[in-house]
C-alpha cells in the first residue's frame, strides 16, 4: 500500500471519505480564478474529476479569471453555503491578496476555510531564446545595461498584477538591485504567448505552464525558485545557487470553501479531497508537471499552514512596497 494511503488511513481520512461518498446528492462546481488551458487549470480539473469519483457526483470546473482570483473568490462566497461550490485557492487567494490589497470585498482569513493543499508550485525564470542570456548572471548584467541605456528597463511578463509570478520577479529584481518593467497579463497563457513571441522577453512562470516550452526549446530556463533543483529540470540551477542565497519563491494550490458552509459538510469534503489527492494517477500527473504533492493535513493543520505562509510573505511584500487598491 502506498505511504500516502497508509497515512490517510491512519488519520481516518480515507475511510471517512469512502463512507461519506454517497452523501453528495448533486453536482458540485469548482471555481478556478485563471483561464482554461494553463497548468493551474489542468490540475484543478484533474483533482475535480477524482473528487467527483469519490463523492459519486460530477464536479464541473467553472473558470472565472481576473483580478488575481478575486472574481472567482467573490463568486464562491456569493454561492449558497451548502458545500456544492468549491474554490481552487492557493497562495494568491489566501496569502498574497490579503497582504497586497488595501480593500478586499471579503476577509480571506474569516470568510474562507482551506479544505486541502494539493501541491506545491515551483517557479522558473524563463526567457525567449532570442535574448542573449544563458545564465541568471548574464540576465542580470543585461538588465543592468538595458536600464542604464536608451531602451530603458527590461520588461517582464506575469500572470497578473500582484500574482505570485509578479512577486517572484520583483523579489529577484530587488535582490539583484535591478529596475525591470512589469507587463501584467490575465493568466499564464497570455503571458506565455507574449514571451514565446518575443514581445516580452522575460517571465517567472509556474513550472507546469512553462515546462513543455522549455523541453521543446521555445523557452530558455535560467533558474528555478525552489531551494533545491527540480527532478524534471535537473540541469537548471536554482536562483539561490546563482548568487542569491536563501532565495525561495515557490507557491501552492489547494481547495477552499466559504466559512458559512456547515462544519459537517466541510469535514466530509475535506475527507473526500484527501482521498482524491491520494490517487496514484493524480500524483503522477503532478510529477509530470514538475509539481510536488503535499501531505494530508487536518483542517486545523491547514489553517496553521496558511497562517504561517502569510507571515512568511508579509515581510517580502512590505519590502517590495507593492500595494493594490
Amino acid at each position: 500500500m502506498p505511504a500516502t494511503r497508509r497515512a490517510l488511513l491512519a488519520t481516518g481520512l480515507l475511510a471517512a471519505g469512502a463512507a461519506q461518498a454517497q452523501a453528495q446528492a448533486g453536482p458540485l462546481r469548482l471555481l478556478v480564478g485563471y483561464p482554461a488551458g494553463g497548468g493551474t487549470d489542468l490540475v484543478a480539473r484533474a483533482l475535480g474529476e477524482r473528487l467527483g469519483r469519490v463523492l459519486g457526483a460530477p464536479v464541473v470546473t467553472d473558470n472565472r479569471p481576473g483580478a488575481n482570483t478575486i472574481i472567482a473568490t467573490q463568486a464562491a462566497l456569493a454561492a449558497p453555503a451548502d458545500g456544492t461550490t468549491l474554490l481552487q485557492a492557493g497562495s494568491a487567494t489566501l496569502v498574497v491578496n490579503p497582504l497586497l490589497y488595501r480593500r478586499l470585498p471579503y476577509d480571506a482569513e474569516r470568510d474562507l476555510v482551506t479544505l486541502a493543499v494539493s501541491n506545491g508550485v515551483p517557479l522558473v525564470v524563463v526567457v525567449n531564446p532570442s535574448l542573449p542570456a544563458t545564465t541568471l548572471a548574464e540576465l542580470t548584467a543585461l538588465a543592468h545595461r538595458r536600464a542604464a541605456g536608451p531602451e530603458g528597463p527590461l520588461p517582464f511578463a506575469s500572470n497578473g498584477l500582484g500574482n505570485p509570478t509578479h512577486l517572484a520577479a520583483e523579489m529577484y529584481a530587488a535582490q539583484a538591485g535591478l529596475r525591470l518593467t512589469h507587463v501584467p497579463f490575465q493568466g499564464s497563457s497570455r503571458a506565455l504567448i507574449s514571451v514565446l513571441n518575443g514581445d516580452t522577453p522575460l517571465m517567472v512562470d509556474t513550472i507546469g505552464s512553462a515546462l513543455p516550452y522549455i523541453r521543446d526549446g521555445r523557452l530558455r530556463a535560467l533558474g528555478v525558485t525552489t531551494p533545491a533543483r527540480l527532478a524534471v529540470l535537473p540541469q537548471v540551477p536554482t536562483v539561490a545557487e546563482q548568487g542569491f542565497p536563501g532565495f525561495d519563491a515557490s507557491f501552492w494550490y489547494g481547495i477552499a470553501v466559504g466559512a458559512r458552509v456547515p462544519l459537517a459538510t466541510q469535514q466530509r469534503l475535506h475527507a473526500a479531497l484527501a482521498e482524491a489527492m491520494a490517487d496514484d494517477a493524480f500524483r503522477t500527473l503532478l510529477a509530470s508537471l514538475g509539481l510536488s504533492p503535499e501531505p494530508p493535513r487536518s483542517l486545523a493543520e491547514l489553517a496553521s499552514f496558511v497562517a504561517a505562509d502569510r507571515a512568511r510573505w508579509a515581510g517580502v511584500i512590505r519590502a517590495s512596497g507593492i500595494t493594490l487598491e
